[in-house]
């Protein structure tokens, strides 16, 4: 015997659905629950969360290697992001509102993360810069949307895969798409879950 159990995975809600938001949809679409999804988009003040944004470095402790593990960017993004981009920095952004597109407040977003740089590149090669970096939207009613990458630094645009989350997100899968990222302008998520049938 098997029984079918329609969970949702995607966190967005734009004019691609007739729905505010994520909350309240429903069985939304066909029913059958193959590859449907729903986007929600939301939005999140540029200078705020620049304003909330920071980036620590410790004190290294291990002898594995005498490599400095670090490159030098004093001269990228305007020497925003520090004057070196070390394995092992950590980086966050506190709790700052996040809104739907109507302008109503939803609750709060937080983001922390390490980076990872690939510093030992070849000649020529300029380093890339990633961060492994975890993101949640917290909802006023308490439940939480969970979403992670591997980012690289200062692109506009990240694509994030849907972790999971609390409540009404239990089992969530899905892509939230971040847009505008670190600009001065509103910083735009598009959460799209996709709804899928799982046999138990």
């Amino acid at each position: 015997m098997s029984q079918r159990s329609t969970l949702f995975a995607s966190v967005l809600a734009s004019d691609k659905t007739t729905n505010k938001g994520i909350r309240g949809l429903g069985n939304n679409g066909n029913g059958n629950g193959k590859g449907n999804k729903t986007c929600t988009t939301y939005k999140i003040n540029g200078p705020l969360i620049l304003k909330n944004s920071a980036v620590f470095r410790s004190a290294r402790i291990d002898q594995i290697t005498s490599e400095t593990q670090c490159v030098n960017i004093s001269t990228f993004a305007g020497g925003a992001l520090g004057a070196s981009f070390c394995s092992g920095d950590t980086f966050s952004i506190g709790a700052t509102p996040f809104f739907d597109q109507d302008g109503n407040e939803m609750g709060y977003y937080t983001r922390s993360g390490m980076r990872v740089p690939l510093f030992d590149v070849q000649e020529g090669e300029n380093p890339i810069l990633v961060g492994n970096a975890f993101n949640a939207f917290v909802f006023k009613n308490g439940d939480q949307l969970h979403f992670q990458r591997c980012d690289p630094a200062g692109a506009p645009t990240l694509v994030t895969a849907i972790a999971g989350g609390t409540g009404e997100y239990v089992g969530s899968i899905g892509e939230v798409t971040i847009t505008d990222f670190l600009k001065p302008s509103d910083n735009l998520f598009e959460v799209c879950i996709v709804k899928r049938e799982w046999e138990y």
